[in-house]
Formats: structure tokens, sequence, C-alpha cells
């Protein structure tokens, strides 16, 4: 084992369970997780990325009621000409942030978990990764039962924001997980530590 934690990184589409394989793994290792979606939230309204996508956008990314301004974010990630420079912001707060966090952990293990794991180049942060997959229909299913109001429109935006992200974990990933619900998640978190404690 290396000085600093061995990375495990989770990766996969919107309603996969990329979540839900985070925290499995996060109690069977008694490591502690790192959730790059609800940091990268948080770090809008850090200082100076705040700042820079406020530059960027000409506009304030946090409302004045101190929520993110979602309807111009999102704008911006399907604008051509803005997205890759909102995102090259976006993934570099990120990876210092769980640099950061990371030199905090006297752990063996820790989990990490991107829906943009290659695509934001989080990759080269991880000393394994594990696609989450699932049957396309099923995953459309959770995240409408997730939101109700919202879900199957996100489920579509994060579908084509991510396509390339998807064709990346497909070739990339090291090892893939199958939460369609026939296979225990548990079980195979087991056998992927197992061979993962051989190498």
């Amino acid at each position: 084992m290396s000085e600093r934690p061995f990375v495990i990184g989770i990766c996969g589409g919107i309603g996969s369970g990329k979540s839900v394989v985070r925290r499995v793994l996060g109690l069977l290792l008694g490591a502690p997780t790192y959730d790059c979606d609800t940091r990268a939230k948080a770090l809008y309204r850090d200082p100076v990325v705040r700042a820079e996508i406020a530059s960027l956008l000409h506009e304030d990314p946090i409302d004045q009621d101190g929520s993110l301004n979602k309807e111009l974010l999102s704008q911006a990630l399907h604008s051509e000409h803005l997205r890759p420079r909102l995102e090259s912001i976006v993934h570099q707060a990120v990876k210092d942030d769980f640099a950061h966090w990371l030199r905090q952990s006297a752990e063996p293990y820790v989990v990490l978990e991107s829906g943009i794991l290659f695509s934001s180049g989080l990759d080269q942060s991880v000393d394994c990764s594990i696609e989450v997959a699932a049957d396309e229909a099923l995953r459309f299913t959770r995240t409408r039962l997730r939101d109700r109001d919202n879900g199957a429109t996100q489920y579509k935006s994060m579908n084509r924001l991510q396509h390339k992200e998807a064709d990346l974990r497909s070739r990339l990933a090291d090892y893939t997980i199958y939460n369609n619900g026939s296979d225990s998640l548990i079980h195979q978190c087991e056998r992927i530590l197992t061979e993962i404690n051989h190498r």
C-alpha cells in the first residue's frame, strides 16, 4: 500500500446506482467517501470559483437566496461555446478539493464517486475504477421516481451531456458492477475488493 490511501473511483450513468455502490464500498471497507457532484455544487459558492464563473457567464451563479442559479448553469452547459470553459473551472476546482481532502485522510482506502470520472480527468486521481451499469429503461425509471417533477427531463439532459463519458467508461473502467436488481451489489463489491487486494 502506498503512503496515501488507495483510491477507488466509482462511475456510471444517471440512475445507475453509483451512490449506492459508493456507500456499500465505504461500509465494507470502513472507508471515507467523496461525492464529486455534491462537492461541485458546494464549490460554486467558493469565492474564487464563484468569481471565475461570474466572469465567464456575466452573471452570478448564486441567486440572492443563496441557491444555485440552475437555469443559468443549465444554459451554459448546453452551450457549445460556454460548456467547455465552465467545465474546466468546475473540474479543476473539484480536482483541487479532492486532492486536499485526500491529503487529510490516514485511511488505507477512500472511495470517490463521479458521473464524469474519465471526461473530467479525475481518473488520473484514482488507482482503480468501477463502472456501475444498469439497463437504460431502469435508469430512466429510477431517475423519474427520484424526482417526479423533473426526473424525466433531467435524465434526457444528462444522457446527452454524458454521451462521451459513457463511451470512455465502457472502454476504460477496470471493473463493472451490474445494478439491474438481479445480482447482489454487496456480493459484487466483495468480489471486486478481493481482486483488488490480490493485485
